[in-house]
């Protein structure tokens, strides 16, 4: 019998003295999380308490009610704008504990690489190496098809009661939907699409290819792969409930480069695209050379987060490419800058509000192109 059983049972014994019904009911259900490393909650009082948090400043955020997110749009690299819903600051760290005590804990497919810990773009990439062709395929508007019953159903499939579980839907949900910004967003999206990608990584198997999904980001590789082969995944896509965005769809084959959540795939191992390097290695130049102060009067810019960027980009190249000189020899020199500053930058007011996004985003090729050869 596991522990928190023989504490749940202690508590029964003193405040309810009798062996009743209910009690083995309840102990069933402790016995039940424990089982799948999960906390047993009873209501919303008592997630509230375990959360450590007041019940009455929390029930507002078991609505629907207006108020919960701060909203903003951001603009896309081809036009248009993405919504970003940004959840309060309580909220925000309820959803957090939402994230790391429930949804962490919940198997998700293995061929999910993004929102999973332990896995990246890097992982993603990593399955696809050498493949002579590859399929990517875009999920159109992915948060957006996950409603909320799904994430009601995600949670009545963990063992949480239905009442219950729509309260822990409704502290993920804004207006029905997965909204982009929140913390549990990717978990409670690839928990809703393991049926989905089931089916795809039968079907990959079927024909000899690997899959892959990052978020909204669908990857096929193998010897060969037909334009009919996009017309069965398109099939099974949508009807699990989801979106082929067309104008995303890719076939690379040939000797045509290929690239997988922004990196190049072609070689034995995962490469930054040189584009991305080249832009890279030239800030992160100027900027040990200059400082941030001359570098922004030189570039006539006002992002006042350029170092940090830079320094992430770095990074980033060097957790692709672990060996790569040049990336480490700018990212110590960049290092070496920040720690030399004495005295407070001062820098130009800001134009606009910098954007962050998945590194893979700043150069993934975004171009409708249907296929290569």
């Amino acid at each position: 019998m596991s522990e928190p059983s023989e504490q749940w049972r202690a508590f029964f014994r003193q405040h309810i003295k009798q062996d009743t019904d209910l009690v083995r009911g309840y102990l069933a259900y402790i016995d039940q999380c424990a089982l799948r490393d999960l906390p047993p909650i009873f209501e919303e009082r008592h997630l509230s308490r375990l959360i450590g948090v007041d019940h009455r400043e929390m029930a507002f955020y078991f609505t629907s009610a207006p108020g919960r997110y701060r909203r903003f749009r951001m603009p896309k690299r081809l036009g248009g704008f993405r919504e970003i819903n940004v959840p309060t600051p309580l909220l925000l760290a309820i959803q957090q504990w939402i994230l790391r005590n429930i949804l962490y804990k919940l198997p998700v497919s293995t061929v999910a690489h993004g929102g999973v810990p332990g896995r990246s773009i890097i992982s993603n990439a990593t399955m696809h190496l050498g493949a002579r062709s590859v399929l990517k395929v875009d999920l159109k508007s992915f948060f957006d098809t996950v409603l909320l019953p799904r994430g009601i159903a995600i949670f009545e499939s963990a063992g949480y009661s239905p009442r219950l579980s729509k309260s822990l839907a409704l502290l993920c949900f804004e207006g029905g939907r997965l909204p982009q910004g929140a913390p549990t967003s990717p978990a409670l999206a690839n928990l809703s699409a393991i049926s989905l990608d089931g089916r795809l990584n039968a079907l990959a198997k079927k024909f000899e290819l690997n899959y892959t999904r990052y978020v909204d980001d669908l990857t096929f590789s193998g010897r060969s792969i037909g334009t009919a082969f996009i017309a069965i995944v398109r099939g099974i896509v949508e009807d699990a409930g989801f979106i082929v965005n067309s104008d995303k769809t890719r076939l690379m084959r040939g000797r045509s480069p290929k690239f997988v959540t922004g990196l190049a795939v072609g070689g034995d191992r995962v490469r930054v695209p040189r584009a991305f390097k080249r832009e890279v290695r030239n800030k992160a130049f100027q900027l040990a050379k200059r400082g941030v102060e001359r570098h922004l009067e030189a570039t006539e810019t006002s992002d006042p987060l350029v170092l940090e960027k830079v320094t992430g980009q770095l990074a980033f190249w060097l957790q692709a490419e672990p060996d790569s000189k040049t990336a480490r020899q700018l990212f110590d020199a960049l290092t070496d800058y920040r720690r030399g500053l004495t005295s407070i930058l001062k820098l130009p007011d800001p134009k606009r509000i910098a954007t962050i996004q998945d590194w893979y985003r700043i150069f993934v090729d975004d171009d409708p192109v249907t296929t290569t050869s």
